[in-house]
């Protein structure tokens, strides 16, 4: 117990009142900070979950976007796979002919097929329509590049 005196003025005041005081004053400071920190984050995780929205909103525009394209490249495909598969039938039709007219070099037969299977990849990736769908892609790609470039 301590007693202060000043001008006749007496203020008596217990250590433990003093105590007491002091540990209230300290839990009201933690207990606002520990409500400004919580406020923040909330409002940190607010803004997370709205960019997390505007990402899978963009993420399904996007993929909408490429199915479209590539279902377009699929159908431009399916039209040039019949294209290729004339003229494979009149490759293999000449080559069933050799091979029925008594065509006895199994060599030059060797050479044929092996002609056949390096003109496949090549004619198909030498066809307008599928240089001209790559480049669309890249096209494509290039525009979404510069535009998460920004």
């Amino acid at each position: 117990m301590t007693t202060v005196e000043a001008q006749g003025f007496y203020a008596h005041v217990d250590l433990w009142s003093v105590i007491t005081w002091a540990v209230s004053i300290f839990i009201s400071i933690v207990i606002g900070f520990f409500v400004v920190a919580r406020m923040m984050l909330n409002q940190y995780q607010s803004g997370l979950d709205t960019r997390f929205e505007i990402q899978e909103v963009r993420r399904q525009e996007a993929k909408e976007h490429w199915n479209h394209l590539f279902s377009g490249l699929q159908d431009d495909v399916k039209d040039g796979n019949r294209e290729l598969q004339e003229y494979w039938e009149k490759q293999f039709s000449e080559l069933s002919a050799k091979v029925s007219l008594g065509h006895d070099s199994i060599q030059e037969l060797k050479n044929d097929l092996y002609r056949l299977k390096v003109e496949l990849p090549v004619q198909f990736v030498t066809k307008p329509e599928f240089t001209n769908k790559i480049n669309e892609i890249e096209s494509s790609i290039k525009e979404l590049n510069n535009a998460e470039g920004r």
